[in-house]
C-alpha cells in the first residue's frame, strides 16, 4: 500500500497523489509497539524511542494550533496531510482518532519496519510503500490486542532464531536516505549536487564551499550505535537525535533536551569507536584533518592584522560545516532562527565590542548576523504561523553549505587604554521556533527555548 505525502491540499493534488482515507488495511497490523518494547525483547531501545521526536512530535501545543488553523482555512479533513508523517496509524481502518496521539505512540515500531519503498517526487511531494507481513506479524498483533506483552514461550522461540526475526523486520530501505527523506525532504534536499557544482551551490546559499567528502547517510548521524552514546552495546539508539531541543523543553523532558543539545555540540559524535569523546581535547591538538572527523561544525575567530590600542581592527569569524551532511540550518526555514553572538572584551573583562543577541522581547537584535530563509506564498508574501499549505516558494537567505563555510566580519574599535590582549567569544545559537510564531502559539510564555550549536573563545595579544 502506497501513502502519498504532500503539503498540498487534496483538492490541489494530481489524481494519482490523492489518497482516499481511511485506508482499507486494518491499523492493528502496523500499530504495534508494546509487544516489541514491553516484552523485554527490545527494552534497551525503549527509553530512547519513548522520548524521541518520532514518538512525541504530535504532542506540543503549537502543533495543534497549526492544525486548528489548517482546519479553519481548508476544512478538518485536510489535517490528514500532516498525519502521513506524524501519526500514520490514524489514516487506516480502525486506527485511533488523531486526538488520541497526544497520549500514545506517534510512530509505532512496526510501522517504520514495514516500509519497503520510498521516493521523493519533488520538493513538495513524496511517498512510501507499506508491506506488512501478516504471517510474521500475527503473534505480535495478537499480543498487542491482548494488552501488549508477548508470552514467554514466544520470546524464547524468537531467541532461537533471531536472524530470521531480524530479516523479517529489517527491509533494506531502512538504511537508505530515501526512507528518511520521504518525510524530511521538505527540510533537507534529497540530493546534493555533483562535486563539480559544489561551488555553485555554495554561492547560491551564501557560503564558501570546500572539496566534497564522501556523502553521509542520514542514519550515520541520526541512528547512531550505542558505542558513540557512552555505552558498549552494538544496537542503534532509537532516540534519533537532531537539532530540535525545543519540543523536549516544551514537554518538560529535561534529560532528552540536554541529550539533544550535547549531540548538536558534537559531544556524542564518534566516527571511529576506538576514539571516544573522552579524548576530545587530544583530538583538537591533532590538527584539522582529525578534527574534521569528529565535529559537526567548527568556529574560528581571527583579526586581519594584530589589533592595536586606539585603532580599528577587522575581526573575522569563520564557521565551517564539517560533518552535518547537509546545509545548516536545514529544517523549517520559515520557522527556525539561527544567529551569531560575538563579544570582544579587554584584559579587564570590559566589553569592547558586541554584535548579535536578543532584546527583552526575545527578538533577534537588528545587527545580528543570521542564517535561515523564508516561505513565500504564490504572491511572494512571506507566510505566517507556519501555514505550509499556503507555501509556494522557499527562499534561502543564508545557509552554511555542506561541505563549506561562511565568514562574518566585524569592525572593532580598540580603546586607547586597552592593554595586553583582547578576548573574543563567539557562538551560534539556534531555536526551532522563531519569535513571531512563538508569540502566536505561546502568548503566555515569554522565554523561547534556544540552544548553543558551536562556540569558540580566542585571545589575541595587542600589537
Amino acid at each position: 500500500m502506497t501513502v502519498h505525502l504532500s503539503v498540498f491540499p487534496s483538492s490541489a493534488r494530481e489524481s494519482g497523489d490523492r489518497d482516499a482515507t481511511p485506508f482499507a488495511m486494518d491499523a492493528s497490523w502496523i500499530e504495534i509497539t508494546e509487544s516489541c518494547l514491553g516484552s523485554q525483547c527490545h527494552a534497551d531501545l525503549e527509553d530512547g524511542f519513548r522520548h524521541s521526536l518520532h514518538n512525541i512530535s504530535y504532542r506540543p501545543e503549537h502543533m495543534h494550533r497549526v492544525l486548528d488553523l489548517l482546519a479553519s482555512e481548508l476544512g478538518s479533513a485536510e489535517t490528514a496531510m500532516c498525519a502521513g508523517c506524524h501519526i500514520p496509524g490514524s489514516l487506516f481502518t480502525g486506527g485511533p482518532p488523531a486526538a488520541a496521539y497526544r497520549e500514545r505512540t506517534n510512530l509505532p515500531c512496526v510501522f517504520c519496519h514495514s516500509v519497503t519503498a520510498a521516493a521523493v517526487d519533488d520538493h513538495q511531494r513524496s511517498r512510501y510503500t507499506l508491506s506488512p507481513k501478516p504471517a510474521a506479524l500475527a503473534p505480535y498483533r495478537g499480543a498487542e490486542l491482548a494488552g501488549g506483552k508477548l508470552p514467554a514461550w514466544r520470546r524464547m522461540a524468537i531467541q532461537l532464531n533471531t536472524q530470521a526475526h531480524g530479516k523479517a523486520f529489517t527491509p533494506s530501505i531502512l538504511a537508505e536516505d530515501a526512507f528518511c527523506l520521504a518525510c524530511h525532504h521538505t527540510q533537507v534536499l534529497p540530493e546534493g549536487p555533483p562535486a563539480a557544482s559544489v561551488e555553485a551551490k555554495a554561492d547560491a546559499r551564501g557560503g564558501e564551499a570546500s572539496d566534497a567528502p564522501a556523502p553521509l547517510r542520514c542514519v550515520a548521524c541520526h541512528l547512531p550505535p550505542f558505542q558513540s552514546l557512552e555505552s558498549e552495546q552494538a544496537k542503534h539508539d532509537h532516540f534519533f537525535p537532531g537539532s530540535n531541543a525545543t519540543i523536549p523543553a516544551l514537554l518538560g523532558l529535561e534529560g532528552p533536551r540536554r541529550f539533544t543539545e550535547r549531540w548538536m555540540q558534537s559531544e556524542l559524535l564518534v566516527r571511529t569507536f576506538e576514539d571516544l569523546y573522552k579524548k576530545r581535547d587530544s583530538v583538537r591538538r591533532l590538527g584539522d584533518e582529525r578534527k574534521d572527523a569528529f565535529f559537526y561544525a567548527d568556529l574560528a575567530a581571527s583579526f586581519d592584522a594584530p589589533p592595536r590600542a586606539g585603532e580599528p581592527a577587522v575581526l573575522t569569524v569563520e564557521t565551517r560545516n564539517l560533518g552535518m551532511g547537509h546545509p545548516f540550518p536545514a529544517s523549517s526555514l520559515g520557522l527556525a532562527e539561527a544567529w551569531l553572538e560575538v563579544r570582544v572584551t579587554d584584559a579587564t573583562g570590559h566589553i569592547v565590542f558586541s554584535s548579535g543577541g536578543l532584546d527583552e522581547r526575545q527578538r533577534i537584535l537588528p545587527d545580528s548576523h543570521t542564517l535561515g530563509g523564508r516561505l513565500l506564498d504564490s504572491a511572494g508574501t512571506p507566510i505566517d504561523r507556519y501555514r505550509v499549505w499556503a507555501a509556494a516558494h522557499e527562499v534561502i537567505d543564508r545557509q552554511i553549505p555542506y561541505p563549506g563555510s561562511v565568514r562574518d566580519t566585524f569592525e572593532v574599535t580598540v580603546p586607547p587604554d586597552a592593554e595586553r590582549h583582547l578576548n573574543v567569544d563567539a557562538v551560534w545559537r539556534y531555536r526551532k521556533l522563531g519569535q513571531a510564531f512563538w508569540e502566536w502559539a505561546y502568548p503566555e510564555r515569554s522565554e523561547i527555548p534556544s540552544s548553543e550549536v558551536v562556540r569558540t573563545f580566542a585571545q589575541f595579544p595587542l600589537g
